[in-house]
């Protein structure tokens, strides 16, 4: 059995870190057998749809590369559209990951993706067709807009404390600011998008504030200790 020597508290099984403050314990002692078995995170079923995936988009990847390559030898065609399949594909499975990684804190999730189905947009937009804005104008608002919407139909759904309400009134905040930064440095030319975006998170916010505004006093004062 380890003694955690900040915490003081025995730890008993094959710990390395203890499990309150993660401090690593000494490695001392015979090994112990865990108490409780270690669950994977993600099952068999899973794991071999995943890879079964993985694989389909290997062979999806390698076939339009050989086609593309095809097509330009013979003259038929002059781009190199399998690019736009190979970064669909990275991009799908990065957002894919983030999204099984962080899946157990879905406020987490949701700005995860926003932030990089953005930056994936962006990218597209700079490199493969020539910065046309196209991810400003319209992905990046309609991405805050439905990221909002999603917020408010998973607090309904999953029945949310208070508590969880001031990540969503924060990230609210975020999801309305960023096309309003937008706007102010001129950076779009479309502004419809962006002003959907806008006032969606005007009335998310006075949703929140006015229905849930006591409550979300208390649990301000409560945790601020004003």
């Amino acid at each position: 059995m380890e003694k955690c020597h900040r915490c003081g508290v025995s730890v008993n099984g094959a710990w390395r870190h203890c499990p309150l403050c993660q401090t690593p314990l000494n490695a001392g002692g015979e090994p112990q057998e865990d108490l409780f078995p270690l669950l994977p995170l993600v099952s068999r079923q899973y794991s071999a749809l995943l890879r079964g995936l993985l694989f389909l988009s290997v062979c999806l990847t390698a076939i339009s590369v050989a086609v593309n390559f095809a097509l330009v030898r013979a003259g038929r065609h002059e781009r190199w559209w399998c690019l736009f399949v190979a970064f669909g594909v990275v991009c799908t499975w990065i957002s894919l990951g983030t999204i099984i990684r962080k899946r157990h804190n879905l406020h987490k999730t949701i700005l995860w993706q926003v932030a990089l189905m953005s930056l994936f947009a962006m990218g597209w937009d700079w490199l493969l067709t020539g910065w046309s804005k196209w991810s400003i104008n319209f992905v990046l608002p309609i991405l805050c807009t439905v990221a909002m919407a999603a917020m408010h139909v998973l607090a309904r759904i999953l029945r949310l404390r208070i508590e969880d309400y001031m990540v969503y009134l924060l990230l609210d905040l975020v999801f309305a600011v960023v096309p309003v930064l937008a706007l102010a440095l001129d950076w779009v030319d479309v502004v419809i998008p962006s002003l959907v975006c806008i006032t969606s998170g005007i009335i998310s916010l006075a949703w929140l504030l006015i229905f849930q505004g006591e409550a979300l006093r208390r649990e301000f004062n409560r945790r601020f200790h004003l």
